[in-house]
């Protein structure tokens, strides 16, 4: 398969979503859990909707922006033009991106 700027480009807007997702799934978990009957907080917590499982999204997000990020350098254009991956990889790369100055 022929990865493009463009497909990275979907794939980070796809990872920013997952991303919001499970920050909101940890924030209606939370919000369940204390309007939920229970003697103590802890009770409530333990035996409601467990709030950090939603943020295992923003976790994997993490990892599948640094593979994005490897195949950066990968693609056919030589460094990404207007992309915010391409942009990023300048920025942390620029003696790559620079053209050697002649004297």
């Amino acid at each position: 398969m022929q990865v493009t700027r463009r497909f990275l480009d979907l794939c980070l807007l796809v990872m920013i979503g997952q991303a919001l997702v499970g920050m909101l799934g940890f924030w209606y978990h939370l919000q369940a859990n204390l309007a939920e009957p229970g003697h103590t907080l802890w009770e409530k917590l333990v035996n409601g909707a467990p709030p950090l499982a939603p943020l295992l999204f923003p976790n994997l997000v993490g990892s599948a922006l640094i593979g994005l990020w490897a195949l950066t350098p990968h693609l056919e254009e030589s460094v990404p033009g207007r992309s915010w991956l391409g942009s990023t990889y300048r920025w942390l790369h620029p003696l790559e991106s620079e053209e050697p100055a002649e004297f």
